[in-house]
This record gives C-alpha cells, sequence and structure tokens, in this order.
C-alpha cells in the first residue's frame, strides 16, 4: 500500500527491524560472537531502507512503463540501468538477512535436531 510521500506500508508484511532485532536478540542470549560480524546494519532503520528502494524501483518502473509508451529508447535504456541498481540494492539487503541467518545457524551452540521435530503449533502457523 502506497503511504504519503511515497512510501510503501511494509509492517503488515514484514517487519525487517524484527528481523534485526530477533537476531540480535540470538547474539546475546546464546553468546554468541560479535555483533560486528553480521552483516545487517545495526544502527539503520531497515523497514525505511526497504520502503526506500523499493519505492526507487516502483517509480522506475513507472518510468518505463512511459517511456514504452512514447517508445523513448534512450529513456527505456535508462529505466533499465535504474532497475537493474534497485534489483541489486534490494538483492544484497536479502542476501544480508539470509548470510546472517546461515552464520547464526552455523553457530555451535545449537543442539541436535530429532529427526521427528516438527515445529509447534503457533498462532495457526501455516508452515510446516
Amino acid at each position: 500500500m502506497l503511504l504519503k510521500g511515497g512510501l510503501y506500508q511494509s509492517e503488515n508484511i514484514i517487519s525487517f527491524e524484527g528481523i534485526k532485532s530477533s537476531y540480535l536478540e540470538i547474539i546475546e542470549t546464546l553468546f554468541l560472537d560479535d555483533k560486528n560480524d553480521y552483516l545487517l546494519d545495526k544502527e539503520a532503520n531497515l523497514d525505511g531502507v526497504f520502503n526506500q528502494d523499493i519505492c526507487k524501483l516502483h517509480d522506475v518502473t513507472k518510468l518505463l512503463k512511459y517511456a514504452i509508451n512514447v517508445n523513448d529508447q534512450v529513456a527505456m535504456q535508462a529505466a533499465l540501468v535504474h532497475i537493474r541498481v534497485c534489483s541489486v540494492r534490494l538483492a544484497g539487503f536479502f542476501e544480508d538477512i539470509k548470510d546472517d541467518a546461515d552464520s547464526l545457524l552455523k553457530s555451535p551452540v545449537w543442539p541436535d535436531s530429532p529427526e521427528s521435530y516438527q515445529v509447534p503449533e503457533f498462532n495457526n502457523f501455516p508452515h510446516k
């Protein structure tokens, strides 16, 4: 949903700040490595970073549609370059989340999981 100022409302879908907070809590609770060894930006508001990048992608997609409609090939090319840049930034954003999850999972503090383990019922969690 587009909000005033061109920002998208992401808190109804996912909270990236919540992911960061959970990662930091795991690090502190399990006495893992230094927090600085992880990729997520501890200082930035990740929801704001995502919203800013997704808004840029939205805007440049509109530019591409316009360029196609008026048959402006130079504008099409410029829009494609911007779409690529936005996509690379978003891919890096999600890659940092994935890489930090990998780092946390590789920590030797985790117990072995039994083969028959099932995720406990939680708030009608639909994914098993």
